[in-house]
């Protein structure tokens, strides 16, 4: 389980400095899809922009207990590990997209 979360962590935190740096496209696969984001690549880069530090630290919801659990696999404390950091990691994701979204909405009202 260690390997699948510090992967899963990697890829979000690698898609949200993408994101945060400007350098992720608008497109239909990865990034904060909704109506507001992809009605223009300035709502799309200013919803990643704000969304990103959100994003970053999120992955590490997922980066952190599975760095732990690579070094500590049989622990008793791994399945606390992961939920504690999969709802970290849920929770701050979900609040960059809100915010990503809302600044794309007022964007689009510009």
């Amino acid at each position: 389980m260690g390997p699948l979360l510090l992967a899963a962590g990697l890829l979000i935190a690698w898609i949200a400095v993408k994101g945060w740096r400007g350098d992720l496209a608008r497109n239909q696969m990865v990034g904060i899809r909704t109506p507001a984001t992809l009605a223009s690549d300035d709502a799309w880069h200013e919803a990643h922009r704000l969304a990103g530090p959100w994003m970053v630290a999120g992955s590490l919801g997922a980066i952190v207990p599975g760095t732990i659990l690579l070094f500590r696999p049989s622990d008793g404390t791994a399945k606390a590990t992961i939920m504690i950091g999969l709802a970290v990691m849920v929770a701050l994701v979900i609040a960059g997209g809100g915010i990503g979204s809302m600044a794309a909405a007022r964007r689009n009202d510009e």
